[in-house]
């Protein structure tokens, strides 16, 4: 029991200091684009060593996938996921009452070269070879991942790469001017209600911030695919405010028919900084959205608690 205890804590310590965030209760860890699967491993009363990866918590991975395992005490194994495809194929999964879908990965090590290998279960012939590291490593490889190393939050403004860099700050400053210029000649009774751009400003930052495409207006259920793992994406955002405490987003129409893949949502400040981001997996939509039947739609009101859950 202590090994567990120790084993869970260890990989929150580890992965939390390289600023990853849970994904609610589960082996799931996201920092900007990165996801990992970070299931951890005692050395069990045969001296063998295995992992289990659950199908429910793959699919809560984005784009950028990786797993790290650690084996109690301080060594880790920290692996591309597409590195190990090959053993995650259906004919070598498991149905298991409590855990669904899931493959169960063998790992032999051997300490004195510091070289370990991967094989399922049902397959022993296929092995994948892999390293062992060190904590100080394995801290040195999180922190140096080569994608998206900062999350959009209050305190990390948004930071573009290349000519979108020399534009950012014109940008934020033509769209605060924009509704400015909305809300006074609303005033002036010229107006009845503003064409807000935030909804097209999210997704475009969402789509430069994740590396996805953006797909035509005309396109129903989502906004952007990733270009990698061809997963979908549907985003919405909302005016950030300090005072307020929820945020109702709007309709999410045919859920049962999966258009999407993950939902991000985007809290932006009037001044267009982005305040959080979070990514929702399709899956939990329903679980933390309300069913409206004379629409036909989940509608999800954002809390601090939600927020809390699933920001970057």
């Amino acid at each position: 029991m202590n090994d567990k205890i120790n084993s869970r804590d260890h990989n929150l310590d580890v992965l939390k200091s390289c600023g990853f965030r849970q994904q609610k209760n589960t082996t799931v860890f996201i920092k900007g684009k990165n996801s990992i699967l970070s299931p951890a491993v005692a050395e069990a009363s045969n001296s063998k060593y295995w992992i289990d990866i659950r199908e429910a918590n793959l699919k809560r991975l984005t784009s950028n996938p990786y797993l790290l395992v650690r084996i109690v005490p301080n060594l880790f194994i920290f692996s591309q996921l597409q590195q190990i495809s090959s053993l995650l194929s259906p004919s070598v999964m498991d149905n298991r009452p409590k855990s669904g879908n899931v493959w169960g990965i063998h790992i032999e090590m051997n300490k004195s070269t510091m070289e370990a290998s991967l094989h399922n279960l049902k397959n022993s012939t296929l092995k994948i070879p892999v390293k062992l590291l060190s904590r100080l490593e394995i801290v040195s490889k999180l922190k140096n991942l080569n994608v998206c190393d900062a999350p959009l939050s209050s305190t990390h403004p948004i930071v573009l790469e290349k000519e979108i860099d020399k534009n950012i700050n014109r940008i934020k400053e033509l769209l605060t001017q924009h509704r400015e210029i909305l809300a006074e000649l609303e005033n002036l009774g010229v107006c009845s209600t503003g064409n807000n751009p935030l909804g097209d400003f999210a997704e475009w930052v969402a789509c430069q911030e994740f590396e996805l495409e953006r797909m035509p207006n005309s396109t129903k259920g989502y906004d952007a695919v990733c270009k990698v793992t061809g997963e979908r994406y549907q985003i919405k955002s909302r005016t950030y405010e300090t005072k307020r405490t929820s945020y109702p987003l709007g309709a999410i129409r045919n859920l049962d028919s999966k258009p999407f893949d993950h939902l991000i949502v985007l809290l932006v400040k009037p001044t267009f900084d982005v305040a959080y981001t979070l990514v929702i997996p399709h899956e939990d939509i329903a679980s933390i959205g309300k069913y409206r039947q004379h629409t036909n739609a989940h509608i999800i009101t954002l809390n601090q608690n939600l927020i809390d859950t699933y920001k970057l």
